[in-house]
């Protein structure tokens, strides 16, 4: 760890951190009111990270966000409403890492970032690098580690009131072959974003079932597996998942009350069973199944073991099918938990996936969220 933490220094200290002259012009600004085109100046606070993928802002609760990560063309008017309500704007990024090292690439692209930034009066970027790093491949994780620690220097250079986060698996074990220096990288940040969703990715067995996609245990137990490698428990953000997953059960004679649903083996990164053998479902859809009387189904259950809901449906083949979701009760299970651990605070993954045709069930989630 000390060889790694002192190969991110040198580098900090011997890469270029020219930034560019006063960036381009940033663009018009978009609102009438023209101090919302400064990027914010708040110090470290409990986040409340949401992540959205399309033009839905308006039905947020912007009373309790803090900050809006962004993956898609984002509306000029976003700007706008975010920086009214003193929540942050971060671009969501990805830099390969088969050009980690190369140092003119690096600098290129922070560069670039920088720059998008400034013209698009935004407030930092969040990292989303999901790729494998192998045991044997200690050097690139440290490579990775520092071009994170040189991205935030380079932008807390031009305005130390800049975010720049990255989100990490919902484990520090190897989680998918992501084998990285979390310690590192938690120093190298603000904070870190745990993805605690989509954690049927690691079930070494020959008989795959489907089960919880976010179960209170591992969600847990990862967040103390960081903290046992050093990582501050305020360096960490729970992002839990607004959607769910439908899976095909195999076999014969099922009946619509069973519980064991067997599933196909999708191999995934070498481990047997995956959510892939599922389909992704948003809350919103999941909520319009569950009202759908002429779906039979079994309503709504409740798994003690996961602290996760889950149902049974039937189609008119005969084909039985079980789905696996979070809902306001066990989003509030783990925002208690997160809280009892201390994180920086909570995620969610995405805020697109309510609908304003169910204003009841949509506010029941954000203010599970809020709790």
């Amino acid at each position: 760890m000390k060889q790694v933490l002192l190969f991110i220094v040198v580098v900090v200290i011997t890469m270029s951190h020219t930034v560019v002259a006063a960036a381009a012009a940033a663009a018009a600004c978009p609102c009438s009111d023209t101090s919302l085109c400064q990027p914010l100046t708040v110090g470290p606070r409990q986040e409340f990270l949401g992540f959205t993928t399309g033009p839905n802002y308006e039905q947020f609760d912007w009373s309790h966000l803090t900050t809006l990560g962004v993956y898609y063309n984002i509306d000029p008017q976003l700007l706008c409403v975010a920086h009214s309500h003193n929540v942050r704007l971060v671009n969501g990024v990805a830099f390969p890492i088969d050009q980690l090292g190369n140092t003119q690439a690096q600098e290129q692209w922070i560069q670039q970032q920088i720059q998008w930034v400034q013209e698009n009066n935004f407030d930092g970027i969040n990292f989303d690098i999901e790729d494998p790093i192998w045991p044997n491949m200690t050097l690139t994780s440290a490579l990775l580690t520092a071009f994170i620690a040189q991205t935030t220097y380079e932008f807390k250079q031009v305005n130390p009131n800049y975010q720049v986060t990255a989100d990490v698996s919902w484990s520090p074990n190897c989680i998918d072959g992501r084998c990285y220096d979390f310690f590192g990288l938690s120093q190298a940040t603000d904070f870190l974003v745990v993805m605690d969703y989509d954690l049927r990715s690691q079930v070494f067995s020959d008989q795959c079932t489907a089960s919880a996609n976010s179960p209170l245990d591992l969600v847990t137990q990862g967040m103390i597996n960081f903290t046992n490698i050093g990582v501050p428990a305020n360096k960490l953000v729970m992002a839990v998942p607004w959607y769910g997953y439908t899976y095909q059960c195999l076999g014969d004679s099922l009946s619509i009350d069973t519980i064991v649903c067997p599933i196909a083996l999708v191999p995934f990164l070498g481990v047997n069973c995956s959510d892939a053998a599922g389909k992704q479902f948003p809350y919103s859809q999941i909520v319009e199944m569950l009202a759908n009387q002429s779906l039979v189904s079994t309503g709504e259950l409740w798994s003690d073991e996961l602290s996760s809901p889950f149902f049974n449906y039937m189609l008119e083949s005969g084909q039985l099918n079980q789905v696996w979701y979070d809902n306001p009760e066990s989003l509030s299970i783990k925002v208690s938990m997160a809280k009892k651990l201390g994180l920086r605070g909570v995620s969610v993954w995405v805020l697109d996936f309510l609908s304003t045709a169910q204003p009841t069930e949509t506010q029941m989630m954000w203010d599970a969220m809020n709790s």
